[in-house]
């Protein structure tokens, strides 16, 4: 607002549309946004800035994203798993709940910090044990029960 009144001061023959084009190439902003700020200034005689920082009271989690059927759906699938005494990665977990019609699509990391949200500990291996019992390099992470 400051540069636009100078530019008024400065350049009194200039019109308006001159005057804003002069402001936004000095300031960097757009015309549009100094129109905005205008019309801003008229209607409530202050300007004021948007509020960056989100209340705490509005963001929402994960576990309050889903819905209790497809929590439940999955816990059933990471249960499977632990019934059968088997190692399992984020990846095959997220294959099965994809595959699953009544559960969402979701991707790897969010199926990561899912299951740490519902209270299943990641626990990171460096070998895993193919089915021909050979040792491979590659880091697979494994999933226990915390509880």
């Amino acid at each position: 607002m400051n540069v636009l009144c100078k530019c008024k001061e400065l350049y009194p023959n200039n019109s308006d549309n001159d005057n804003m084009k002069q402001t936004s190439y000095l300031t960097g902003v757009s015309k549009a946004s100094i129109i905005r700020m205008i019309s801003e200034y008229k209607t409530t005689g202050s300007l004021s800035t948007p509020s960056k920082k989100q209340t705490p009271g509005k963001r929402t989690t994960r576990l309050q994203r889903y819905d209790e059927a497809t929590l439940s759906g999955i816990r059933q699938i990471v249960d499977v798993y632990q019934q059968r005494k088997q190692y399992y990665s984020v990846k095959q977990v997220m294959h099965d709940i994809n595959e699953d019609p009544k559960l969402p699509n979701i991707s790897r990391k969010t199926t990561e910090r899912l299951l740490k949200d519902l209270g299943i500990c990641a626990k990171k291996s460096t070998k895993s044990v193919s089915p021909r019992g050979v040792k491979k390099s590659k880091e697979a992470i494994l999933f226990i029960n915390s509880g």
